[in-house]
């Protein structure tokens, strides 16, 4: 924890896991296998739970008191529009000549399926609106990842209302949100979800109240009873936690219990690294490590398409081996599956790098000047 130049509190640490979160999320989509995936990446989907918990913690430092202070309505949904919106836009745009190219492959060639089944002119509609997530449709269209910036704007929309309906009580009120939404979600799971509690354009709404209301629960906790270690009992706890989270999300693949379970540990990973008071934390806030956080957003929302086109060139073009493991889509079987995907995510940061300065930063930038925001 630092403050900028502003005196703004600035959390460092939890920037550069935020990036480490979004590494494992893409490489969780990536074509390459070697007999199965490593079992953090087969779950790593859990990962954008870890996004809500930690939106939900930086949202209430960043808007708690300004709402309170009498931040209007208008002003807060512009202004994470202006963060979200811009970039979900370019990827939207980008995504339909990569569709159009294989509708027309499939069409001569017969290769591959139909993508307008789920890619068409209703489903770019709702994600043109943000509605592609609020249960209108029964699977991920267009970009895929952006199933959570749907529910992630209506969550911010709801964390306005309660905290400006409930003030002085808001951390109440979370904490009640987050209980009400982990409990439906756990029974919707136990009806027979395939995917234990990781819902998406069903009921991922729930899933990110679940989640996004912990982490701004927490986060007043966090700031009324602050708390600094020395160095090194710091750094043995932040250790501690890092590697719990590590082995328990390696076995949680499809269980419910140990998926709700993860809302608390991402949790407690990011009430620790708050503090910033250990080797680990310092580590994780040295500037390259910090950038890839920095950066996470357009990582988060460019990996999709380039995993496909990947994946496509090496099943149809180059007919290397594919494999269907439990639940997932095809993947490519070969021993060089570590490397290959290193590669990819390697080639999608530094296109990500790209995206995030002349989109993310511009179209934010853009969207303030328009809407006279600070």
């Amino acid at each position: 924890m630092a403050k900028g130049e502003t005196g703004r509190v600035f959390f460092g640490a939890l920037e550069s896991w935020r990036g480490v979160a979004a590494l494992i999320v893409a490489w969780f989509h990536a074509p390459f296998v070697d007999g199965d995936k490593l079992m953090i990446v087969k779950q790593g989907a859990i990962f954008v739970d870890f996004f809500f918990v930690l939106s939900g913690f930086v949202i209430a430092h960043a808007y708690l008191d300004k709402i309170r202070a009498g931040l209007g309505f208008q002003n807060f949904t512009l202004l994470r529009l202006a963060r979200l919106y811009p970039l979900h836009l370019f990827m939207l745009v980008v995504w339909v000549p990569f569709v159009l190219v294989r509708l027309g492959v499939f069409e001569m060639y017969g290769i591959g399926a139909d993508p307008t089944e789920r890619n068409n002119f209703a489903s770019f509609s709702l994600n043109l609106i943000l509605l592609h997530s609020m249960g209108f449709l029964e699977t991920l269209t267009w970009n895929g990842p952006a199933w959570s910036i749907s529910v992630e704007f209506f969550t911010y929309l709801m964390f306005f209302l309660l905290t400006w309906a409930f003030r002085a009580h808001a951390a109440l009120v979370f904490l009640l949100v987050a209980a009400a939404s982990l409990a439906a979600i756990y029974v919707l799971a136990k009806m027979g979800s395939e995917h234990g509690i990781l819902f998406t354009t069903d009921f991922g709404i729930l899933r990110c109240f679940a989640s996004f209301f912990t982490g701004a629960a927490l986060y007043i906790g966090f700031r009324s009873k602050p708390w600094r270690l020395a160095r090194t009992p710091a750094t043995a706890l932040e250790a501690v936690v890092v590697v719990a989270v590590v082995v328990a999300v390696s076995q949680s693949f499809n269980h419910p219990e140990w998926q709700l379970a993860f809302i608390a540990g991402f949790g407690a990973l990011i009430y620790v690294f708050a503090s910033g008071g250990g080797y680990i934390s310092t580590v994780m806030n040295t500037r390259s490590i910090r950038y890839v956080g920095e950066i996470s957003y357009s990582i988060y929302m460019v990996h999709a398409i380039i995993m496909i086109a990947v994946s496509n060139l090496c099943r149809f073009i180059l007919k290397m081996d594919t494999v269907y493991l439990t639940g997932e889509y095809p993947l490519i079987q070969t021993s060089f599956a570590i490397p290959l995907n290193i590669l990819l995510l390697l080639v999608i940061t530094a296109i990500s790098a790209l995206v995030y300065r002349w989109v993310e930063v511009r179209g934010k930038t853009w969207m303030y000047r328009v809407s006279k925001l600070r």
